[in-house]
């Protein structure tokens, strides 16, 4: 069976929630228009989203005809696309993160055990797996989610498996499954408050450091984008007002999220509307031909979304060692690292990653290409 086409605008909006997150590190909350980007840090859950909904709608065809994927040829053609990009954020990242453990600590010796911890568990990508005090050292900060990324790989292949009998019949089952995971989203939240009113000593901070930026809290994100990718049918007809409608309804509400939508809207609501906005925006974009989707589908945003992964990853690296040339953090330094650092990526991603990948797919796997636009 060949490989569905791949969907351009779903790659193309991966660079504006990117930039979301860019923009939410460097433009501070109490600047006059740090409303704008308060809460862009949402971009995380909805690249969860859509890295399960991209990668359903690759691998799923195969799953509900009986064909099957090989587990381990699967998580190879993973690697080979997020690692070249995370070797070198590692490496720049590696120096300051080695002078802070040598600082942070009281000798030599509990350093070297932090930094080889922190090596050992960021080379692995299970950083965000587990915690402990010898692996507590933060060497790339954005990095958290391709750990969890990676934890999600582990157990796509199983987990379609587990699925394929809810998978393969209408979509009824489907969308109840999605409305559940919506539900398990807030579920998580109660249980914060909860924990967080009746034993506050230290679990909020637990909870913000390790369980939200873990892979388990976010993990119903991912099973959202499995159910929505499902439903991920291109079309070749114009779509109609309606599909219209809903496209642009689901952008703006994206949007607003990303802006915060004022003090007033809670955390709790934001972090479960992220997950159908999300399906909204993705179902939209896949399967709408609407203005929209063509603009990010073009060969600008292709390669804008391309260069989004580096442009994550490296944005904090690159700020450590480019912050005493760039302007102070604000609207006008966001713009400026904004710009700067995304021609950065989009080198990297030309120079370095396509190349990268294409060696290591010729040596191992023969010239296999993977099967998904991300």
């Amino acid at each position: 069976m060949t490989a569905p086409a791949p969907i351009e605008s779903l790659t193309g909006i991966r660079y504006v929630a990117a930039a979301a997150v860019l923009m939410y590190h460097f433009v501070p909350a109490d600047h006059s228009l740090g409303w704008l980007f308060r809460d862009g840090w949402l971009g995380v859950p909805f690249f969860f989203t859509l890295s399960g909904a991209v990668l359903a709608y690759s691998y799923l065809p195969l799953f509900l005809e009986g064909e099957g994927i090989s587990w381990r040829r699967f998580l190879a053609l993973r690697l080979f696309r997020i690692y070249p990009c995370y070797l070198l954020a590692f490496a720049v990242a590696l120096v300051p993160f080695v002078q802070s453990q040598v600082r942070a600590t009281a000798s030599f010796a509990a350093a070297a055990v932090r930094i080889a911890g922190g090596t050992v568990m960021y080379l692995s990508l299970m950083q965000s797996w587990l915690t402990t005090p010898w692996t507590s050292g933060v060497v790339i900060s954005p990095a958290w989610s391709l750990s969890c990324e990676w934890f999600f790989y582990v157990l796509f292949c199983p987990l379609l498996a587990l699925l394929r009998p809810l998978l393969k019949p209408g979509g009824t089952a489907v969308a109840l499954a999605f409305m559940a995971t919506c539900i398990s989203v807030a579920g998580c939240l109660a249980a914060e408050q909860f924990l967080s009113a009746h034993y506050p000593t230290g679990i909020r901070g637990f909870w913000s450091d390790y369980f939200w930026r873990g892979p388990f809290a976010n993990f119903p994100y991912f099973l959202g984008g499995i159910f929505v990718g499902r439903f991920l049918k291109p079309s070749a007809s114009r779509a109609g007002t309606q599909a219209t409608v809903a496209t642009y309804a689901g952008i703006a509400c994206l949007l607003l999220l990303f802006s915060g939508l004022g003090n007033e809207v809670s955390e709790t609501l934001k972090r479960t509307a992220v997950l159908p906005v999300s399906a909204a925006v993705i179902l939209g974009l896949g399967s709408a031909h609407t203005t929209a989707a063509r603009v990010l589908g073009s060969s600008v945003f292709s390669i804008l979304g391309e260069a989004s992964y580096p442009l994550y990853l490296l944005q904090l690296p690159l700020e450590d060692g480019l912050s005493f040339v760039l302007p102070p953090p604000g609207i006008i330094g966001g713009t400026v690292r904004l710009v700067c650092f995304t021609a950065i990526s989009v080198a990297v991603a030309i120079l370095v990653e396509r190349p990268t990948r294409r060696l290591l797919r010729n040596l191992l796997l023969g010239g296999a290409r993977t099967r998904s636009s991300r």
